[in-house]
């Protein structure tokens, strides 16, 4: 009878005591966030820096501190990411790279207006439409 089991595999690892066995469960809840905390700070110090050592001492400082650990690290750790500093070092290039309009020649000035090769054209076009709308009525 012994050989199967029953069901309750941890029955013998928590106390009788329902005080006690709160205080197991607080406890066992607080050692399961400490770890997921730990897995944040891991993955967030892995996308800000390429510095193994830094990020080996961000980890331990954050694991061996329980909470105050957590705020260290956040007063540590570098503002950006490296995909931001990417970002940032990309746009510096393009940047750099384009042309410079001189501020002498107003640009919104030309956006209004039309040369007189343009209203030949829209007027030729206009003429056209009515033409075509006088046809289609004729042939009707």
């Amino acid at each position: 009878m012994a050989l199967i089991p029953s069901g309750s595999y941890f029955a013998g690892l928590l106390a009788e005591n329902p005080v006690l066995k709160a205080v197991q469960y607080s406890l066992t809840g607080l050692a399961v966030a400490h770890v997921f905390i730990v897995f944040l700070v891991t993955r967030d110090i892995l996308k800000r820096t390429n510095s193994i050592i830094y990020q080996i001492s961000c980890i331990l400082v954050s694991a061996a501190l329980p909470i105050v650990g957590v705020f260290t690290y956040l007063l540590i750790r570098p503002s950006r990411t490296l995909s931001d500093k990417n970002i940032e070092h990309t746009l510096k290039e393009i940047l750099k790279n384009m042309p410079v309009v001189s501020s002498d020649e107003p640009i919104e000035d030309d956006i209004g207006e039309k040369s007189s090769e343009e209203e030949e054209d829209t007027k030729e076009l206009i003429e056209e439409s009515k033409l075509e709308k006088e046809e289609f009525s004729l042939q009707k």
